[in-house]
């Protein structure tokens, strides 16, 4: 097994959708990232992690401070791209509220056609990605065929959007982002996620 003790899951906005893959606080400071957050979390995201039966339970938080939220919308539906239109969502969530780090996080994207759906729905893209050591193109795990469902969305004040919902997939370890994966190195992770995201 390649990811370290200390699991952390990281679902992040696929490079397709134009929008930066790390939270604004994390930008311009090389691969890796510390931040002191001292504001209250913005959300959960809880998982089962089964590694060939070594199952190990987690619970993440995104959290929002002076450089903004790790839980982010952004409104593409005017995307000179017809294939991205829509509302992209990326959610980054950590293990604890005193130290985020790159290598202790776990991202979801997805797109929804708009935030007026009747929910339950299913996103029309969807991905998952764990990163092991910092670095966002090396050594981490990305979802195969993720599942993912919208239970609610709840639009709220100032442009903010609660989203409530599961996801599932299985996930293998790539060595290079850009390279194969490795089939013979894999997790199945579940889930649930409960966050309040801003508009980016």
């Amino acid at each position: 097994m390649k990811r370290p003790s200390t699991i952390a899951l990281a679902l992040v906005f696929s490079l397709a959708f134009g929008v930066p893959a790390t939270p604004a606080h994390a930008q311009g400071s090389g691969s890796s990232f510390l931040q002191r957050v001292t504001t209250p979390s913005t959300g959960q995201v809880d998982m089962r992690i089964d590694d060939d039966g070594d199952i190990e339970s987690v619970r993440l938080n995104t959290y929002r401070n002076k450089d903004g939220n790790t839980a982010l919308w952004r409104d593409l539906s005017n995307s000179q791209n017809p294939a991205s239109r829509g509302i992209v969502v990326a959610i980054h969530a950590f293990p604890t509220r005193e130290l985020l780090a790159e290598d202790d996080a776990i991202s979801l994207s997805m797109r929804l056609p708009s935030l007026d759906l009747q929910c339950p729905c299913t996103p029309e893209e969807a991905g998952l990605r764990l990163y092991l050591d910092g670095d966002m193109e090396a050594s981490l795990y990305r979802s195969l065929s993720p599942d993912v469902v919208v239970e609610t969305i709840e639009q709220q004040r100032q442009g903010r959007v609660r989203l409530v919902g599961r996801f599932s997939a299985d996930m293998a370890f790539y060595q290079r982002l850009d390279g194969p994966p490795d089939l013979t190195d894999t997790l199945r992770v579940e889930g649930r996620f409960d966050v309040v995201s801003d508009p980016m």
